[in-house]
């Protein structure tokens, strides 16, 4: 009898394929994981991918090889006993402690409350903003603009330090909801990338000039911002550029060391990020952004 003939005999009996108890046990925790995986939220989804993995896997060597597939069989039922109760670990509780942010270096710290700033200000100043987003952005910026000085000014200041966490949370409220950043963003994510200037960095250098670039088309959104701040009434791209200055951060392209030579190369990738398309001016191509960044020069 041929290899082929005997696997024949040796696999199936009555015309039946041999599937050993744990293949059952295995289609079990898969049912479960795809459960998880379709009742609960996105950052489970993972689960429900290695379950399907995993019994395809062992449903072949079970077929194959009863012994090894068993073996196989059990272990991924302990690896899912052990994924299905840690994938509901994930993202439960973010906890705010501003006694940790006393070691943070104080130009990380500032720099990445003006990204937190950033948020908020593009956020309001979308052409999809709305009030709900809006209620957050404004609330967030406020304890950011009151914040961020006294943090700068009593590096001990746990009460400031706590108000910039929650400000910077309420700062991820408006892409939360959907809305999308503008020029600024899009810009640092190229200094960032291609340039290695510090995320918060970038912020700090581009959005006043972002902000001087789209007032012709959003002045009304951009009176929130000053009024946000403390300076009602007031041009919202100079009370963020005495803001950030205030702070002692860099406020220039030159300050982080681009210079124009590199104008042109920034504006084409820049136009493949996603938020140069969904800027409140629209942004047609390169040269525009070249405009932004002669302002931020």
């Amino acid at each position: 009898m041929n290899s082929l003939a005997q696997f024949s005999v040796s696999q199936f009996n009555a015309g039946l394929p041999y599937v050993c108890p744990e293949i059952f046990l295995g289609l079990a925790a898969c049912a479960i994981l795809m459960l998880d995986l379709l009742l609960n939220d996105v950052q489970r989804r993972w689960t429900g991918v290695l379950a399907v993995v995993g019994l395809l896997i062992t449903a072949g060597l079970v077929a194959v090889q009863p012994v090894t597939g068993r073996i196989v069989a059990l272990g991924g039922l302990f690896v899912a006993a052990v994924l299905l109760p840690a994938s509901r670990r994930f993202f439960q509780l973010n906890a705010l402690d501003p006694a940790m942010t006393v070691h943070t270096p104080e130009w990380l710290f500032l720099s990445t409350g003006i990204r937190a700033v950033d948020h908020c200000v593009e956020g309001l100043c979308a052409r999809e903003a709305h009030p709900y987003a809006d209620a957050q952005a404004i609330k967030g910026l406020s304890m950011l603009a009151q914040a961020l000085p006294r943090v700068k000014a009593d590096a001990r200041d746990l009460d400031a330090r706590m108000d910039c966490q929650i400000g910077t949370w309420l700062s991820m409220g408006a892409l939360s909801a959907g809305i999308p950043m503008g020029a600024s963003h899009g810009i640092g994510y190229v200094l960032g990338a291609a340039f290695g200037v510090p995320h918060g960095y970038t912020s700090c250098v581009m959005l006043p000039a972002v902000m001087r670039w789209n007032k012709r088309d959003n002045g009304g959104r951009q009176e929130l911002v000053s009024a946000a701040m403390g300076h009602p009434g007031e041009d919202a791209a100079e009370v963020l550029d005495w803001f950030i200055r205030d702070l002692g951060m860099p406020r220039s392209l030159h300050a982080v060391k681009i210079g124009p030579e590199h104008f042109e190369a920034i504006a084409e990738q820049a136009m493949a990020t996603p938020w140069i398309p969904r800027n409140p001016r629209k942004i047609d191509g390169p040269a525009q952004v070249r405009e932004i960044l002669i302002l931020a020069a």
